[in-house]
């Protein structure tokens, strides 16, 4: 029988040699891509922003990164760029020396209950009480309600008092 390669081994072997992925360097400052097609959707959402909205950050970063932008204004935003990588570096909220500590745990979060605004302070009714006095709280809760909520609430207690 006859040993089965894994898919590493066969590349490894065919080519003889570990191929390292080389670094594109681009001409342009700040480009990190190659430009995409003219009909990529990404491309035509930023190059219309861009129109529409020149000084829109969002739009001149990704057009700088693609390498959409003339060389000149390339330069400006990229300068740009790197003046709010050091403002975001310089206003971090971390001390330093402080170190990030990662949790691989789950985390638990206290909830507390909801409670209706109405109801925070009042205690809870018995299953003693008459119906007709838990109406009356409601329809003493209700009381800081509108006018014409109240005067509703008023006609339907006094329909129900007449069946």
């Amino acid at each position: 029988m006859k040993k089965k390669k894994k898919k590493g081994e066969e590349k490894k072997a065919a080519a003889g040699k570990e191929v390292k992925r080389e670094k594109k360097v681009y001409d342009l400052p700040g480009q990190k891509r190659d430009p995409p097609e003219e009909r990529d959707p990404l491309r035509i959402f930023y190059e219309t922003m861009y129109q529409q909205i020149p000084h829109s950050e969002m739009a001149q970063f990704w057009m700088m990164e693609s390498g959409l932008l003339p060389l000149a204004e390339a330069k400006k935003v990229f300068e740009k760029k790197q003046k709010k990588i050091k403002q975001q570096k310089l206003s971090s909220p971390m001390k330093p020396g402080s170190a990030v500590k990662s949790s691989t745990g789950s985390v638990t979060v206290k909830r507390t209950p909801m409670v209706s605004p109405g109801s925070s302070n009042k205690k809870k009714t018995d299953s003693k009480v008459a119906p007709k006095q838990i109406k009356k709280r409601k329809a003493e809760e209700s009381e800081s309600s509108d006018d014409d909520f109240e005067n509703t609430l008023v006609s339907r207690m006094k329909k129900q008092k007449a069946n």
